[in-house]
């Protein structure tokens, strides 16, 4: 009975431990989600949705499993025959989460959200270059028409002057 009693607080502890881990789990996953910026339709994001719901569900039985604990405690009853499905159930959801979570982050072991963005950034700043220099030769290029126009208009009145001169009339 004693040993029962034993084995029934080993198995509580350890679930109530699980239990924790699945919790910090689920606020790493949600936290890697939003530092990767993974889209939640994209096959990262399902399967991140995934493992969290495969937390969520491990907590609750493992939650109904200790509920049974502590009810056959009550009744004078440690023997864990029945129980054993709820705390290997727990765990291998937490094992699949796991190895959800470890597909994850080599899916996306790319950018993180703040790369992309200095690579978005170095890319409007490119193209803003080139936009200030196809700018700057448009102007350069009318600046140059306007030198051969005030050229040209400088060169006529020149001929203007000489014509003038000859005739000492005063031109129209």
């Amino acid at each position: 009975m004693e040993n029962q009693r034993a084995a029934a607080g080993i198995h509580a502890s350890i679930s109530s431990q699980i239990f924790g881990a699945s919790l910090v789990l689920i606020g790493v996953l949600i936290g890697y989600l939003d530092i990767k910026d993974i889209e939640y339709s994209s096959t990262p994001g399902i399967l991140t949705f995934l493992s969290i719901f495969l937390l969520l569900v491990s907590t609750i039985i493992a939650g109904k499993g200790l509920q049974k604990l502590r009810d056959n405690g009550i009744n004078g009853n440690w023997s864990l025959n029945d129980l054993h499905i709820y705390f290997r159930l727990q765990t291998l959801l937490n094992y699949i989460s796991i190895i959800l979570f470890l597909i994850i982050v080599f899916k996306t072991n790319g950018e993180s959200k703040d790369e992309k963005n200095e690579s978005k950034l170095i890319e409007i700043q490119t193209r803003q270059f080139k936009q200030d220099s196809i700018n700057a030769i448009q102007i350069n290029k009318q600046t140059q028409l306007l030198i051969k126009q005030i050229d040209s208009l400088n060169l006529h009145m020149r001929n203007l002057n000489c014509c003038k001169k000859r005739v000492k009339k005063p031109c129209p």
